[in-house]
């Protein structure tokens, strides 16, 4: 994904951006909302964790895009290493917001989260 976080901090004119994945369709306007509250002056990136290590969604503020360049120029291209290059900030959402975190990516998966869907609005 870095070559995609290269491109949007250099074309952004904002200071920030919110990085989501698209394979994550559950994350809420909540989630987002908590992740951007927790990104503090001085940090140049925050990442959520997931599954122990940092990954979406992630707010990297436009300043870190040299940082970014040197990783891809390094072939550093995990989200992991980019995050410890930054020496990033990592969240950790409250539980009620986890399964927000899933991904989809298979018809295993797709099915599975159906049901979690169907088991929470009754």
């Amino acid at each position: 994904p870095l070559g995609g976080i290269y491109t949007a901090l250099r074309s952004t004119k904002a200071d920030a951006v919110l990085f989501l994945a698209c394979d994550m369709p559950f994350v809420t306007d909540t989630l987002m909302r908590t992740v951007l509250s927790r990104i503090g002056r001085d940090d140049n990136a925050l990442f959520v964790r997931s599954a122990g290590k940092p990954g979406f969604p992630f707010v990297l503020r436009r300043e870190t895009l040299p940082i970014v360049c040197q990783q891809i120029a390094q072939g550093r291209l995990s989200l992991g290493e980019l995050s410890s290059g930054l020496r990033s900030k990592l969240f950790n959402p409250p539980a009620r917001q986890r399964a927000q975190l899933r991904n989809v990516n298979t018809p295993e998966d797709w099915a599975r989260a159906v049901r979690l869907f169907e088991r929470r609005t009754g």
